[in-house]
C-alpha cells in the first residue's frame, strides 16, 4: 500500500479518509477551503492501523510551530503570512486533526500530523494552526510534540465577543435558554483560563502586535524575499483576500452593548492576567 500524494481529509471511528492531492500547497485561509477547491480529487479509505503504519515508515515534516488562539484575533492572518512563503506548509484548522484528538489516542494525533506534514519538494517547514477550543487539549498536544514552539494569540475578548455575536461560529451556538452573549463570553473565558494555566510553555502574542511580531515567531530567520511576501500577505484581509486589510478594533468596541460588557467581565480579567504575563 502506498499513500504517496494522499492527504488525510477526515478521521472516522475506524478509518481515515484520504484525498489524492499530490504536490498541493495549502494556501487558502482554511484547510477545508483547499479540499473544496479540489472536489474531483480521488478519495480512498484506510484503517487507522494502516495509516499509522504508512506514516511511521514515511514520516512527514516535524511541526515547526503550533498556533493556538482565542478566535477572531488574527490567527488566520498569521497563517496566511506563513503560507505566502513557498517553503512553508501551513495546515489551518484541519478537520482530521480535531477528529484525531477526539479519539483520545496521542499516537493517532502524531500519525495525522505526520501525514499532514508529507510535504512537496520545496516545503521544509510545517506550521499548524489549531482550532480555538484546542487550547483545552494543549497538554495532550504538548505531550505528543514536546519540542514544538507554540504561541497563543489573543485580543481584547470584548472585540472577539462582538465579532462572534455579529457572525457566529458554529462552535459558539448554545442552548436557547442562556443569553447568547453570556454563553459566548463563557466559552472565551474558558479558553483564556486554559491559556493562563499553560502560559509558561507558550509564547503569548497580542493581536495588537500583528503583523510585525509574526517575523520573530518560531525562531525562523526569514530572507528579505520571504519578509516581502509576508508583508504583502498582511496587506489584505486574511479571510477575504480580494479586500485590503482594515483595522477594526475601535469599530468592534463601539458596537458593544452594555450586556456584552457585563457578560465579558470575567474574560476581561483573564485577558489582563495574560497581558501581565506577556
Amino acid at each position: 500500500m502506498s499513500l504517496e500524494g494522499w492527504v488525510p481529509a477526515a478521521v472516522l471511528k475506524d478509518e481515515v479518509e484520504w484525498r489524492y492531492l499530490p504536490g498541493q500547497r495549502f494556501t487558502d485561509p482554511f484547510f477545508e477551503d483547499t479540499l473544496r477547491r479540489n472536489p474531483s480529487a480521488p478519495v480512498r479509505r484506510t484503517t487507522l492501523a494502516e495509516a499509522a503504519e504508512w506514516v511511521a515508515a514515511h514520516p512527514g515534516l516535524e511541526p515547526a510551530g503550533f498556533i493556538f488562539h482565542l478566535s477572531r484575533c488574527g490567527s488566520t492572518l498569521v497563517a496566511q503570512m506563513l503560507a505566502s512563503v513557498e517553503e512553508n506548509r501551513v495546515m489551518s484548522e484541519p478537520a482530521p486533526l480535531d477528529q484525531a484528538l477526539g479519539l483520545g489516542d496521542p499516537a493517532m494525533l502524531r500519525t495525522i500530523i505526520g501525514a499532514l506534514g508529507r510535504a512537496n519538494a520545496r516545503e521544509t517547514r510545517l506550521f499548524v494552526k489549531l482550532d480555538c477550543w484546542h487550547m483545552h487539549q494543549y497538554a495532550v498536544i504538548r505531550n505528543a510534540f514536546p519540542d514544538t514552539p507554540a504561541i497563543f494569540l489573543y485580543r481584547d475578548p470584548l472585540e472577539v465577543l462582538v465579532s462572534q455575536m455579529r457572525n457566529p461560529g458554529m462552535w459558539t451556538i448554545g442552548p436557547p435558554e442562556i443569553p447568547r452573549e453570556r454563553h459566548v463570553a463563557g466559552l472565551l473565558a474558558g479558553i483564556l483560563e486554559s491559556a493562563v494555566v499553560q502560559a509558561d510553555s507558550l509564547r503569548l502574542v497580542n493581536y495588537t502586535q500583528l503583523p510585525e511580531s509574526t517575523f520573530t515567531l518560531f525562531g525562523v530567520e526569514w530572507s528579505a524575499d520571504e519578509i516581502a511576501r509576508m508583508h504583502n500577505a498582511a496587506a489584505v484581509d486574511a479571510k477575504a483576500r480580494q479586500f485590503e486589510f482594515s483595522p477594526d478594533s475601535a469599530a468592534k468596541r463601539a458596537l458593544a452593548t452594555e450586556s456584552m460588557r457585563t457578560a465579558i467581565a470575567y474574560a476581561r480579567e483573564l485577558y489582563d492576567r495574560l497581558e501581565a504575563l506577556r
